[in-house]
């Protein structure tokens, strides 16, 4: 039982430091900028900010819903096993 609580205690540290880690990387990610054509032709250069932003979100409520599932099924599986 206590292998089981040291296991799954080191697998939460290991997915909120992947977590943070990767948070703090897209935050500090630089912004991109890119050409597009107005309906005249001509091109123009459009931040896409806001694009990136709600892509980044995403990308880390992703990384956070699966990582909660995982660690149920860990601690589920290690406490199943431990009794």
């Amino acid at each position: 039982m206590l292998y089981s609580g040291v296991l799954f205690a080191l697998a939460a540290l290991l997915v909120g430091a992947l977590y943070l880690g990767l948070s703090l990387a897209l935050r500090n990610e630089p912004i991109s900028r890119g050409i597009i054509l107005l309906p005249n032709g001509l091109p123009a250069t459009v931040e896409v900010r806001s694009f990136e932003r709600r892509v980044n979100e995403h990308t880390l409520e992703s990384l956070r819903n699966f990582s909660f599932a995982g660690l149920g099924a860990l601690f589920s599986r290690a406490w199943g096993s431990a009794g």
